[in-house]
C-alpha cells in the first residue's frame, strides 16, 4: 500500500526561484527506528530522492548533511543519546534549514516574519537569532519507537514548512495601489 503525497507548487527551499511539482511516495512501512542512525535516516529519506552525507562535528558528535533536490539542504543531528561519548542509541533527531537573510530587511521585520510564520505552523520552528541567523527546525522523537512511515511523513512534513518559510521569508512585498 503506498501513501502518495502531493506538492502542488513546490518552490526552490532555501531559495527564492521555483521547482516543478512534484509527487512523493512513502511506501507503508511498519518497521520500527529505535534510534536515529545514518542507515535509519537515509531509509527515512529514500523517497524523497535526498542525499544524506554523513558528517562529525570536532567533538566526535555525528550529523548528516541532507540535500534535498530542489535546492533544499538540511542538517539532521542525533541527540539525547544514551552514551554520550560514543554518539550511540539516540532517541532525539534534531532536523535544521539554514536561509539567507532577504535583503533590506531590519531586526523588527525579522521579528514579525516570524512571530507570523510560527503562529500558523506548530510543526516547525523559525528562529532569527541575534547574530543574523534564519533558521526552520523540527524536533523528532523515536522513545519506544517510531515507524519508518511516521519518521519520513516527519520529515515530509519539515521539508513542506521549509517550502513555505522560504516562500514567507522571500516574500515581495504587495505593491501600494495607486491614489491610496
Amino acid at each position: 500500500m503506498k501513501l502518495a503525497f502531493a506538492a502542488a507548487a513546490i518552490c526552490a527551499l532555501a531559495l527564492p526561484s521555483a521547482v516543478s511539482a512534484q509527487d512523493v511516495k512513502i511506501t507503508l512501512d511498519q518497521t520500527l527506528v529505535e534510534n536515529f542512525d545514518g542507515d535509519a535516516v537515509t531509509q527515512a529519506l529514500a523517497p524523497f530522492n535526498a542525499t544524506v552525507t554523513p558528517q562529525k562535528a570536532a567533538d566526535g558528535s555525528p550529523s548528516f548533511k541532507i540535500a534535498f533536490p530542489g535546492g533544499l539542504n538540511a542538517v539532521a543531528t542525533p541527540t539525547a543519546c544514551s552514551d554520550d561519548k560514543a554518539h550511540t542509541g539516540c532517541t532525539g533527531l534534531k532536523v535544521q534549514a539554514f536561509f539567507s537573510l532577504p535583503e533590506g530587511k531590519t531586526p523588527a521585520d525579522m521579528a514579525a516574519i516570524v512571530n507570523g510564520f510560527n503562529a500558523g505552523h506548530e510543526a516547525t520552528t523559525a528562529v532569527y537569532d541575534q547574530k543574523g541567523t534564519t533558521r526552520l527546525t523540527r524536533y523528532i522523537v523515536s522513545q519506544f519507537g517510531i515507524t519508518r512511515t511516521n519518521l519520513s511523513i516527519e520529515l515530509y512534513t519539515f521539508r513542506r514548512s521549509a517550502q513555505v518559510w522560504s516562500e514567507t521569508l522571500f516574500a515581495k512585498p504587495a505593491a501600494a495601489k495607486k491614489g491610496a
